[in-house]
């Protein structure tokens, strides 16, 4: 049985609406391994639009369970270093909507993937492998399911009109953008 149907038959997914797929890497293996489901009507590719998506740390030490958004698109749309204030900029924009408190992830990895995942990354759960709370990651993943379902009576269905309208429409420059992440996140850039 492949990984996709566990989680359609435990968490009783209906399939008209939720896709679910993972990766554990085309041709090579995957630093970050992933499984992701993703709500049909605002996203079905881990490339773009919002989803639930679980990342394996790369020393596979734990995972996180992430609502999380595709950094591809903010690659494609934007320069590199722009790409990422853009992306957090709305991380934390909806973050602030559903009033969610503030979860980073670390996936201990310096490949670019997981970076796009770790800026994408709205909210989030950490469990330990040796972790007894994953026990109850059934509920955590509904719950999640929800958040996202909130989501998207923020977003609309065109999740990227929303993200364009909400970029490009802002008062803030660039400049700021990074001035404000980066006195937010001082600590840790600096370590």
């Amino acid at each position: 049985v492949e990984l996709p149907e566990i989680f359609y038959d435990e968490l009783k997914l209906d399939r008209s609406r939720y896709f679910v797929t993972g990766s554990c890497g085309k041709g090579n293996w995957a630093n970050i391994p992933w499984i992701a489901i993703f709500d049909k009507t605002i996203s079905i590719s881990a490339t773009r639009g919002y989803y639930i998506v679980i990342l394996f740390k790369e020393d596979m030490s734990g995972f996180y369970l992430s609502l999380n958004q595709g950094y591809t698109w903010f690659e494609e749309n934007f320069k590199k270093k722009e790409a990422k204030i853009k992306i957090k900029f709305i991380s934390e924009k909806i973050r602030k909507q559903l009033d969610l408190k503030e979860t980073n992830i670390n996936l201990n990895s310096n490949g670019a993937l997981a970076k796009g995942y770790e800026l994408g990354n709205i909210y989030s759960k950490y469990y330990d492998k040796k972790d007894e709370q994953i026990k109850n990651i059934k509920d955590d993943i509904w719950n999640m399911l929800d958040t996202l379902y909130k989501v998207e009576l923020i977003v609309g269905t065109n999740w990227e009109e929303f993200n364009i309208k909400n970029l490009m429409n802002k008062n803030e420059s660039i400049i700021e953008d990074f001035k404000n992440y980066y006195f937010k996140n001082k600590n840790e850039i600096e370590n």
